[in-house]
């Protein structure tokens, strides 16, 4: 379990430091109108993550026994994560104004275009937390400790280099940089 725990803690270092960074270069502002967009998001991110824990089990039983159904199982799965993911996606990136708008109320537009961007994480994020039962099942923990290390590092590094210019919607944008 060392490996999910590392893995789940730079995924917490990864969404935090984005806050922190704002908050050393653009203002508190930058960091209330950031951690508006960001929530919303990340309240989302929870679907994968209950169908993910739900699918340990299977995957864990098929990963050394069939391995063609665990490929279909897998291949299914996906599908069904992208058939949500795409529409969420889209829908908060053509609708984000709309929904700060209605979430946070017209004091919080500025938030719209870290909004956006932070929607189409869904598309990376529900899959790979998909992806990371199907490794943990074939005893990969520690692959998964490697890329969220090089996602995390990323992310800071993109964080000073694109905050600076484009304000918080480079955090969003190095965001997702990072997960991709």
């Amino acid at each position: 379990t060392w490996p999910f725990a590392i893995s789940s803690f730079i995924g917490i270092l990864l969404i935090n430091t984005d806050i922190l960074v704002i908050g050393w270069l653009v203002s508190a502002e930058g960091v209330g109108l950031y951690s508006a967009a960001q929530r919303v998001v990340q309240l989302l991110y929870l679907f994968p993550s209950v169908l993910n824990t739900s699918l340990l089990p299977t995957f864990s039983r098929l990963a050394l026994v069939d391995s063609q159904k665990i490929r279909s199982v897998l291949e299914t799965v996906l599908a069904l994560v992208f058939l949500a993911a795409i529409p969420m996606a889209i829908g908060g990136f053509i609708l984000g104004g709309e929904i700060v708008a209605f979430l946070f109320g017209e004091d919080y537009l500025a938030a719209t275009l870290s909004f956006q961007i932070l929607a189409l994480t869904i598309l990376v994020d529900f899959p790979a937390s998909i992806l990371s039962s199907y490794v943990f099942a074939y005893n990969r923990q520690r692959d998964l400790i490697a890329y969220s290390a090089i996602a995390g590092f990323s992310n800071v590094i993109l964080d000073f280099l694109l905050i600076p210019r484009f304000g918080i919607s480079g955090s969003a944008f190095a965001t997702l940089l990072a997960q991709c």
